[in-house]
């Protein structure tokens, strides 16, 4: 496990050791309301749809040759399908640095490019609130991808507005889909003898596109204010295929709005 760490983070501790001094710091805190689209197999044939809400933190690091930014979401959605009234309730936990080095402009529109890398970790957890046995179900995935950005500003009552749009899509992962979890049909016990905190890590593998998908798109505007913060608005969705088990599908359509923080 020690050594699993070790690869996906050599990578970005080279990145960071490369990109020179910070020139900035910020600090994103925003929260809003998610749409969510669910399928899981395991619980139901059928498409689950809702709303929720979530919390989101990220701090972004600029340096001369590139810009460091780590993000993690947090929230829940309860959904239900168009036929019938059954719940499954999703706790999803979402965590990604990405490191994002210059590649100069698209031409002479303006536009800044960046391209790099990112580890991206996803954690979920379903509840049906209509079962009393198999109601219980989670997975969760550590990913190596690969990521793209880019930004524009805009001169506007001598302030700055700026626009960004970011992809990151992992290329291989470690998928953790707990065999006890959604694949029996009496679900799991908790005081079942056989099992222990590391069944999850027993029941990893790695995965890539031909059983685990996932992409995330962020796409943002900000307003710059007279002390240097700033107020943002932010959609970011968020799509995971996992068919390494039972095939599960969710699309978080993430609306925030919140502050940037000049804290440098």
């Amino acid at each position: 496990m020690k050594r699993l760490l070790l690869l996906f983070g050599l990578p970005f501790l080279i990145a960071m050791s490369a990109s020179g001094q910070a020139t900035s710091l910020r600090l994103h805190i925003a929260s809003g309301f998610t749409g969510c689209e669910l399928k899981n197999e395991s619980m139901s044939p059928l498409t689950y749809y809702g709303p929720g809400a979530h919390g989101y933190i990220g701090f972004i690091d600029g340096r001369p040759k590139g810009i460091h930014q780590l993000s993690f979401y947090g929230g829940a959605s309860f959904t239900t399908p168009f036929v019938g009234n059954s719940i499954i309730n999703l706790y999803s936990f979402d965590f990604d640095y990405s490191y994002l080095g210059k590649s100069g402009q698209l031409g002479g529109t303006g536009i800044n490019l960046y391209a790099g890398g990112a580890f991206a970790m996803r954690f979920a957890m379903r509840n049906h609130l209509q079962y009393s046995n198999n109601n219980f179900d989670m997975d969760q995935a550590y990913s190596l991808a690969v990521a793209g950005m880019a930004e524009r500003a805009v001169k506007l009552k001598r302030r700055n507005l700026g626009f960004q749009w970011k992809l990151t899509m992992p290329l291989v992962s470690v998928s953790i889909v707990p065999g006890y979890i959604g694949r029996q049909p009496e679900g799991f016990i908790l005081n079942e003898e056989d099992e222990d905190w590391l069944t999850p890590l027993r029941s990893s593998e790695v995965v890539s596109f031909g059983s685990f998908f996932r992409m995330i798109s962020d796409l943002g505007i900000s307003w710059n204010l007279i002390n240097g913060n700033a107020i943002f608005a932010k959609y970011r969705w968020d799509f995971t295929q996992n068919s390494s088990g039972n095939y599960l599908a969710d699309a978080k359509h993430h609306f925030s709005f919140g502050f940037d923080i000049n804290l440098k």
